[in-house]
């Protein structure tokens, strides 16, 4: 499975959220997910992640799809 990041950003921008607002929202979500170990992501592995410098992780990934309210199938290339 290879991260959309493209995509990740475009809808990112769409709900205008920085990448700051976007770690913030992913850490809120894991935080409630009581057996998750604490998320650490910090706001530039974002946009590592929106230009492939990086691949996230099945956690990283759920939170994105979380967040951005995007389907599976989006955020695959």
């Amino acid at each position: 499975m290879a991260f959309n990041g493209k995509r990740a950003k475009q809808r990112r921008e769409e709900l205008d959220l920085s990448h700051f607002d976007l770690v913030v929202k992913m850490q809120e979500i894991a935080a409630k997910s009581t057996a998750d170990k604490p998320l650490k992501l910090r706001p530039e592995y974002i946009s590592k992640y929106e230009h492939g410098k990086r691949q996230p992780g099945r956690r990283i990934f759920a939170l994105f799809q979380q967040v951005l309210s995007l389907p599976v199938e989006e955020l695959e290339v």
